[in-house]
């Protein structure tokens, strides 16, 4: 890491966060300049703008290759199409998207088989309880008030 002097890197493009700390360029050992972005050595993440090394194992520390993120520049990298997918992840997002709709069918099929609770004559909510009785004498009784300062001061006087 260097520290920039005078000038504040920015660090995040989409909130305009800035460090005064730079990290090198993993590929020109240097700091980040415009021509590191150019050549694809360093991008902003597509979701939060952090810059990230492209030729890191994981990518953006936020947003991870293997989750699918920011893998254009990866393939810009390779020399590939922005949007070239491999048949493996091809295959997938197929068994997915068949995952997806059998269960959108089995779901709609359900919804379909079920009738409607016709029965109008129940009430649609169920009504309270009726109150507990009471099993004990003292049951809702108060107990009498505790005795305050003004009682204990002046006690009273017994016909004396």
């Amino acid at each position: 890491m260097v520290r920039a002097e005078g000038v504040a890197a920015v660090r995040n493009n989409k909130t305009g966060a800035t460090s005064k700390v730079r990290h090198h360029c993993s590929e020109c050992n240097r700091p980040p300049s415009k021509e590191c972005f150019n050549k694809y050595h360093r991008a902003n993440c597509e979701v939060c703008g952090e810059q990230f090394n492209v030729k890191s194992r994981g990518g953006c520390s936020q947003h991870e290759y293997r989750d699918g993120f920011n893998k254009r520049y990866v393939n810009i990298r390779r020399g590939l199409d922005p949007d070239f997918k491999s048949d493996w992840e091809l295959d997938q997002e197929a068994k997915v998207k068949a995952e997806e709709d059998a269960a959108a069918a089995r779901l709609a099929k359900e919804i379909s088989c079920r009738p409607y609770d016709t029965d109008w004559s129940r009430p649609q909510f169920r009504e309270k309880p009726a109150p507990r009785e009471k099993t004990k004498d003292n049951q809702g009784k108060k107990q009498p008030a505790a005795p305050d300062l003004k009682s204990l001061r002046h006690p009273r006087k017994h016909g004396d």
